[in-house]
């Protein structure tokens, strides 16, 4: 398997977003990218370690809003799929404490 070249793009939401971006990417100026789907996007090229990864960790401390795309190759720039979140569900199990019984939760 080839490595294929992997370009970064941060798509902000809003005008915060887009601020603090600026600040992380001085000299930087965004570009209007067409994704696969044909929609015309405002986006800022940036790399996974720099600027990304910081963005992802202090998404919720900034409340900032965006979407990640990537163009590997020569192909169309396309939304990055995040992992979905793997939440655990809760059982609720009977639990005999007596004449009554209770619900507890585990």
């Amino acid at each position: 398997m080839r490595n294929a070249c992997i370009r970064w793009f941060v798509c902000p939401a809003d005008a915060q977003t887009n601020a603090v971006i600026a600040e992380r990417l001085p000299g930087y100026n965004t570009q209007k990218i067409r994704d696969k789907d044909g929609i015309e996007r405002e986006v800022w090229e940036c790399d996974w370690t720099g600027v990304i990864g910081p963005l992802i960790a202090s998404r919720e401390r900034l409340k900032i809003n965006f979407r990640i795309f990537r163009v590997r190759g020569g192909g169309k720039m396309e939304l990055f799929p995040f992992p979905k979140s793997k939440r655990r569900s809760r059982e609720v199990k009977k639990v005999n404490t007596g004449p009554k019984e209770k619900t507890a939760t585990f």
